[in-house]
């Protein structure tokens, strides 16, 4: 792969990230730098610039020990998790504070509670009480209209360089994917409308083939196993009706729950 086919080519779209510390330097000396080569490199596109982060509400200091290390957090919490949570309080106007009870309860009743518990009791209703195949390919066209849209404005978001607003919007489907599950209480239509039953359950199953695609650029492993466990994927920024649902026989929860003895046991080790 030729570099020039991205520093000097009008069709790429350069992105600069960085502390806002560094924002003269992007934003007028190495655009300089460039100019002055008069060499036909292309200027960055977009300057995205993002605030502090703070640690348990103090500046981060080596020698006082307030800091974590990523390999720390990779050895004890999913890769997942932390990019969620990263994402979803992304400095962009504001200095962000991370503090160990916030990392905890964003994973337990947002990453967890919402999104993992919606896949969860989705696909184990389907296995349990339809041995995983439902013969309902019934679309509810709002549904699919509001994924379609969906799509376009997260897209839009994530191009913009606003991936935190992408990310929000896509935990609000979640929100009304659950509660359009409840509504429609489908453990009540499965002994009195099974046809309805399999419209609702198909439906809830599209929206997880599509909202595990929306979700591609932020969580990169648990993705992966969504497309097992459904048995399909799509491979383009684009929304895509599930095929016959046909799941997995093993399933398991997506992400664990953590227990709240972590939080004081995490701060212990900053004090150290």
């Amino acid at each position: 792969m030729n570099w020039e086919d991205f520093w000097k080519n009008d069709n790429s779209k350069i992105y600069l990230v960085h502390a806002k510390d560094n924002i003269p330097f992007h934003t007028v000396i190495f655009p300089s730098l460039l100019l002055a080569t008069k060499d036909n490199y292309k200027l960055p596109d977009k300057i995205i610039s993002d605030e502090y982060i703070t640690i348990e509400g103090e500046k981060l200091s080596k020698s006082k020990g307030n800091y974590i290390t990523l390999r720390h957090l990779l050895d004890n919490y999913k890769v997942d998790a932390i990019r969620y949570y990263f994402s979803i309080n992304n400095p962009k106007k504001r200095d962000f504070n991370f503090s160990y009870e916030d990392f905890i309860n964003s994973i337990n009743s947002e990453l967890l509670g919402k999104w993992g518990n919606f896949v969860n009791r989705i696909l184990q209703f389907i296995n349990k009480s339809f041995d995983g195949k439902l013969n309902s390919r019934n679309i509810d066209e709002k549904i699919e209209n509001k994924l379609k849209e969906l799509y376009d404005i997260v897209g839009s978001d994530i191009d913009n360089g606003n991936t935190k607003d992408g990310l929000s919007k896509i935990f609000d489907f979640i929100s009304y994917s659950n509660k359009y599950f409840d509504e429609n209480e489908p453990w009540k239509l499965a002994k009195e409308n099974v046809n309805k039953c399999e419209d609702i359950l198909y439906n809830c199953s599209n929206i997880i083939l599509n909202i595990n695609n929306l979700l591609k650029p932020y969580l990169i492993e648990s993705t992966k196993t969504v497309e097992i466990y459904l048995n399909d994927s799509i491979n383009k920024w684009s929304y895509k009706r599930i095929n016959d649902v046909i799941l997995s026989k093993d399933i398991n929860p997506l992400f664990i729950r953590y227990d709240k003895k972590i939080i004081e046991e995490e701060r212990k080790l900053l004090n150290k």
